[in-house]
């Protein structure tokens, strides 16, 4: 019997520039500008805007993979609770005082996930699209999900 190693599949990001510590570090933190970046593009509909935060978030992980997605996702989180006005409309803070808190809190664990999963591109070497090569991202357990009761 031969256990073969899961095939990392190259993202946009890795056809670009070589993988390294550095150009990865770069990506996350670029990553995290353009999402702090079109965060602030909206268009006022009523009662939630539309922002270019949901394109962002979804390219980010789509262009850096599931791991460095997810990395930009958290520093951009963690750099607007630390007091950076980079949510949508400039705000800051506690995600928990936000209306969009718990959109953004989300967006770190499900859209990038799947963006630059190997699932959401099709199938990996070896593996039916039924049977996922990573684990399922943790559950959205916010009420603005769709799914969550």
């Amino acid at each position: 019997m031969t256990i073969a190693a899961p095939v990392r599949r190259p993202v946009l990001a890795d056809r670009v520039v070589p993988r390294s510590w550095i150009t990865s570090a770069i990506f996350v933190v670029g990553g995290t500008g353009l999402v702090a970046l079109l965060a602030q593009v909206a268009i006022p509909l009523w009662p939630v805007p539309i922002t270019g935060q949901t394109f962002a978030v979804l390219f980010v992980g789509a262009a850096l993979g599931p791991v460095r997605g997810a990395l930009s996702m958290a520093l951009y989180l963690v750099l607007g609770v630390a007091g950076l006005p980079i949510f949508t409309g400039g705000a800051h803070g506690s995600l928990f005082a936000l209306a969009s808190g718990g959109t953004s809190s989300g967006s770190c664990s499900r859209p990038d996930w799947w963006a630059g999963s190997p699932r959401a591109a099709g199938t990996a070497v070896g593996t039916a699209p039924s049977s996922p090569s990573w684990p399922a991202p943790p559950s959205c357990t916010c009420s603005d999900c769709p799914g969550s009761t």
